[in-house]
Protein backbone atom coordinates (compact mmCIF):
# COMPACT_ATOMS: atom_id res chain seq x y z
CA UNK A 1 0.00 0.00 0.00
CA UNK A 2 1.40 3.88 -0.53
CA UNK A 3 2.91 5.88 2.13
CA UNK A 4 0.91 7.42 4.79
CA UNK A 5 2.09 10.43 3.55
CA UNK A 6 0.48 10.94 0.55
CA UNK A 7 -2.56 10.78 2.38
CA UNK A 8 -2.36 13.37 4.99
CA UNK A 9 -5.63 15.04 4.26
CA UNK A 10 -7.45 11.94 4.05
CA UNK A 11 -9.11 13.00 7.57
CA UNK A 12 -10.79 16.09 6.18
CA UNK A 13 -12.72 14.40 3.36
CA UNK A 14 -16.13 13.64 4.23
CA UNK A 15 -17.50 11.00 1.65
CA UNK A 16 -14.76 8.32 0.20
CA UNK A 17 -15.83 6.57 -2.55
CA UNK A 18 -13.31 3.54 -3.27
CA UNK A 19 -13.87 0.68 -5.42
CA UNK A 20 -13.67 -2.30 -3.32
CA UNK A 21 -13.75 -3.49 0.44
CA UNK A 22 -10.16 -3.98 0.56
CA UNK A 23 -9.86 -0.32 0.11
CA UNK A 24 -12.21 0.34 2.86
CA UNK A 25 -10.92 -1.53 5.49
CA UNK A 26 -7.76 0.12 5.02
CA UNK A 27 -8.78 3.50 5.20
CA UNK A 28 -11.07 2.10 8.40
CA UNK A 29 -7.68 0.55 9.83
CA UNK A 30 -5.46 3.19 9.07
CA UNK A 31 -7.23 6.02 9.20
CA UNK A 32 -10.02 5.63 11.18
CA UNK A 33 -12.73 6.85 8.21
CA UNK A 34 -15.37 5.21 6.74
CA UNK A 35 -16.01 4.84 3.32
CA UNK A 36 -18.77 3.89 0.41
CA UNK A 37 -17.45 1.14 -1.94
CA UNK A 38 -18.43 2.38 -5.66
CA UNK A 39 -16.57 -0.21 -7.89
CA UNK A 40 -15.27 0.55 -10.63
CA UNK A 41 -17.29 3.66 -11.68
CA UNK A 42 -20.20 5.28 -11.13
CA UNK A 43 -22.85 4.82 -13.76
CA UNK A 44 -25.23 7.07 -14.85
CA UNK A 45 -28.65 6.61 -13.97
CA UNK A 46 -30.15 6.37 -17.47
CA UNK A 47 -29.04 6.58 -21.29
CA UNK A 48 -31.48 5.91 -24.01
CA UNK A 49 -30.97 6.55 -28.04
CA UNK A 50 -31.13 4.54 -30.78
CA UNK A 51 -28.16 2.51 -32.37
CA UNK A 52 -27.33 3.95 -35.59
CA UNK A 53 -27.13 0.72 -38.23
CA UNK A 54 -23.89 1.43 -39.74
CA UNK A 55 -22.24 0.64 -36.08
CA UNK A 56 -24.52 -2.35 -35.32
CA UNK A 57 -21.97 -4.70 -36.07
CA UNK A 58 -18.78 -3.59 -34.27
CA UNK A 59 -16.99 -5.19 -31.58
CA UNK A 60 -15.15 -2.99 -28.70
CA UNK A 61 -12.44 -4.83 -26.93
CA UNK A 62 -10.88 -3.08 -24.01
CA UNK A 63 -7.64 -4.64 -22.53
CA UNK A 64 -5.10 -3.76 -20.31
CA UNK A 65 -1.97 -3.60 -22.08
CA UNK A 66 0.72 -6.12 -21.31
CA UNK A 67 3.49 -5.57 -19.09
CA UNK A 68 7.21 -6.41 -19.65
CA UNK A 69 9.17 -8.46 -18.31
CA UNK A 70 6.43 -10.90 -17.04
CA UNK A 71 7.51 -14.29 -17.41
CA UNK A 72 4.45 -16.69 -19.37
CA UNK A 73 3.53 -17.73 -15.56
CA UNK A 74 2.87 -14.78 -14.40
CA UNK A 75 -0.69 -12.89 -15.30
CA UNK A 76 -0.96 -10.68 -18.07
CA UNK A 77 1.97 -11.00 -19.84
CA UNK A 78 2.71 -10.31 -23.69
CA UNK A 79 2.08 -13.63 -25.13
CA UNK A 80 -1.34 -14.07 -22.75
CA UNK A 81 -1.97 -10.98 -24.68
CA UNK A 82 -1.34 -11.68 -27.92
CA UNK A 83 -2.91 -15.09 -27.44
CA UNK A 84 -6.38 -13.38 -26.61
CA UNK A 85 -6.67 -11.08 -29.35
CA UNK A 86 -5.80 -13.45 -32.01
CA UNK A 87 -8.14 -16.06 -30.88
CA UNK A 88 -10.54 -12.79 -30.54
CA UNK A 89 -9.46 -12.28 -34.30
CA UNK A 90 -9.93 -16.05 -35.53
CA UNK A 91 -13.14 -16.43 -33.78
CA UNK A 92 -15.22 -13.10 -34.84
CA UNK A 93 -16.17 -14.48 -37.97
CA UNK A 94 -18.40 -17.65 -36.39
CA UNK A 95 -20.26 -15.32 -34.46
CA UNK A 96 -23.38 -15.30 -35.97
CA UNK A 97 -24.15 -11.69 -34.39
CA UNK A 98 -20.56 -10.10 -35.59
CA UNK A 99 -20.49 -11.31 -39.32
CA UNK A 100 -18.54 -8.83 -40.79
CA UNK A 101 -17.45 -7.23 -38.13
CA UNK A 102 -14.58 -4.60 -37.02
CA UNK A 103 -12.24 -5.35 -33.97
CA UNK A 104 -12.07 -1.90 -32.72
CA UNK A 105 -9.25 -1.74 -29.74
CA UNK A 106 -9.25 1.14 -27.51
CA UNK A 107 -5.23 1.65 -26.75
CA UNK A 108 -3.99 3.28 -23.59
CA UNK A 109 -3.89 6.78 -23.24
CA UNK A 110 -0.03 6.79 -22.05
CA UNK A 111 2.23 3.65 -22.51
CA UNK A 112 4.69 3.59 -19.69
CA UNK A 113 8.28 2.15 -19.79
CA UNK A 114 6.44 -0.48 -17.74
CA UNK A 115 3.88 -1.73 -20.46
CA UNK A 116 5.44 -4.12 -22.99
CA UNK A 117 6.95 -2.99 -26.40
CA UNK A 118 6.19 -6.45 -28.18
CA UNK A 119 2.88 -5.94 -27.39
CA UNK A 120 2.52 -2.57 -28.68
CA UNK A 121 4.02 -3.13 -31.47
CA UNK A 122 1.98 -6.03 -32.33
CA UNK A 123 -1.20 -3.79 -31.92
CA UNK A 124 0.57 -1.24 -34.25
CA UNK A 125 1.32 -4.71 -36.84
CA UNK A 126 -2.50 -5.92 -36.17
CA UNK A 127 -3.81 -2.41 -37.35
CA UNK A 128 -1.53 -1.77 -40.49
CA UNK A 129 -3.20 -5.12 -41.66
CA UNK A 130 -6.39 -4.42 -40.62
CA UNK A 131 -7.23 -7.12 -38.34
CA UNK A 132 -8.17 -4.48 -35.86
CA UNK A 133 -9.02 -0.52 -36.02
CA UNK A 134 -6.91 1.11 -32.88
CA UNK A 135 -9.33 4.05 -31.77
CA UNK A 136 -8.48 7.25 -30.72
CA UNK A 137 -7.25 7.13 -27.11
CA UNK A 138 -9.36 10.27 -26.34
CA UNK A 139 -12.80 8.28 -27.72
CA UNK A 140 -15.15 8.83 -24.33
CA UNK A 141 -17.17 5.49 -23.99
CA UNK A 142 -20.51 7.43 -24.13
CA UNK A 143 -19.73 7.55 -27.82
CA UNK A 144 -18.65 4.27 -28.46
CA UNK A 145 -20.31 2.14 -25.95
CA UNK A 146 -23.51 2.51 -27.87
CA UNK A 147 -22.21 2.23 -30.91
CA UNK A 148 -21.21 -1.26 -30.67
CA UNK A 149 -23.16 -4.86 -30.42
CA UNK A 150 -20.49 -6.61 -28.71
CA UNK A 151 -18.30 -5.28 -25.90
CA UNK A 152 -15.27 -7.07 -24.20
CA UNK A 153 -12.97 -6.32 -21.69
CA UNK A 154 -9.92 -8.65 -20.51
CA UNK A 155 -9.74 -9.04 -17.36
CA UNK A 156 -13.06 -7.48 -16.61
CA UNK A 157 -13.08 -3.17 -17.02
CA UNK A 158 -14.91 -0.36 -16.19
CA UNK A 159 -16.09 0.13 -19.78
CA UNK A 160 -17.79 -3.50 -19.82
CA UNK A 161 -19.73 -2.49 -16.44
CA UNK A 162 -20.88 1.01 -18.11
CA UNK A 163 -21.91 -1.35 -21.43
CA UNK A 164 -23.66 -3.43 -19.18
CA UNK A 165 -25.54 -0.68 -17.86
CA UNK A 166 -26.71 0.53 -21.14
Amino acid sequence: FPSHDRYKSVKNIKNHLVWNDTQSKWLLENFKVKSTIVGPIILPSSIEGPIDEKYKNKIVYFDITAAKNRSNDQFYNANQCIRTLLDLINCQQSLPVVKSSVINLKPKRDYKPAHSQVYIKFLNSLSKLDLINLIDSETSLEELVPQSKLVLGLPWTSPVVYAKQI
